[in-house]
């Protein structure tokens, strides 16, 4: 792949998108997992041409996002509350880029998320994740699957593009 081919796939991809709906299943047995992110899941994920990118994702419903809880945290905080506020959200920032060992056109190839420079989760600072994407450009606008594996999971999450980057 030459350099203008992966800087026109790039520029493709550019833009942020909003988060429609996450699905997780079991490899083994073929079942599907509870998402962390409920069911009517908020995110947005934004690429830039520069080659940094940001996800964002968190439940909605009041079970998962105690309306207790404030910022700047106060004292009188549950840390119960922040910690299940914790456990349903997820965002992480950095570089990003083609995975060049991986066939890509501006419909179908696989990112390297990373290495993160920011993470809710302090593991994932310094990680690489590879992501495999498709883009689905349909009348009412373009769509982006992302589809990070994990060994025994899998997981599809649907974006739609709100703004080109």
């Amino acid at each position: 792949m030459t350099p203008s081919e992966i800087t026109e796939i790039i520029a493709s991809l550019a833009g942020t998108y909003t988060l429609l709906n996450t699905t997780a299943w079991n490899l083994t047995t073929g079942a599907y997992l509870p998402s962390n992110f409920g069911l009517h899941p908020v995110g947005l994920l934004t690429y830039t041409r520069e080659g940094y990118m940001s996800a964002n994702m968190a439940a909605t419903e009041p079970p998962y996002r105690p309306q207790t809880v404030r910022w700047p945290p106060r004292d009188a905080d549950s840390a119960a509350d922040w910690a299940l506020v914790g456990q349903h959200a997820m965002s992480y920032a950095g570089r990003y880029s083609l995975n060049e060992s991986v066939p890509a056109t501006a419909q179908r190839g696989q990112l390297l998320h990373g290495p993160m420079m920011v993470a809710s989760v302090p593991s994932m600072v310094g990680a690489v994740q590879a992501r495999n994407y498709t883009v689905i450009e349909r009348e009412d606008g373009v769509y982006l699957k992302v589809s990070p594996s994990g060994v025994d999971v899998n997981s599809e999450i649907w974006w739609r593009r709100v703004a080109k980057g």
